[in-house]
């Protein structure tokens, strides 16, 4: 049995995809830094080769492209979205 970690967004860091985030919403994050906690992975270098070769399997659209289809999705369902519970 063959295990996948599918990915498009190799090499990618939480700062960056926030900054990325506030560019797609013209909105300023708060953001906590914390120290690193001795399980955190510091760096992901996540390869599709095997599931592109077993599978076929290819990203549709890069990180930024599917980062803005959300950001579209919320503001367009905002209204009851805002209402979920996320904790």
């Amino acid at each position: 049995m063959a295990h996948f970690l599918v990915t498009g967004a190799a090499g990618f860091i939480g700062n960056r995809v926030s900054e990325m985030f506030e560019e797609l919403t013209d909105k300023q994050a708060q953001v906590e830094h914390h120290p690193a906690h001795q399980t955190d992975i510091l760096v992901n270098w996540a390869d599709i080769s095997k599931a592109k070769r077993l599978l076929g399997w290819e990203p549709q659209m890069f990180l930024v492209d599917g980062m803005r289809h959300v950001v579209e999705w919320y503001r367009t369902e905002r209204a009851w979205a805002k209402e979920v519970a996320t904790s």
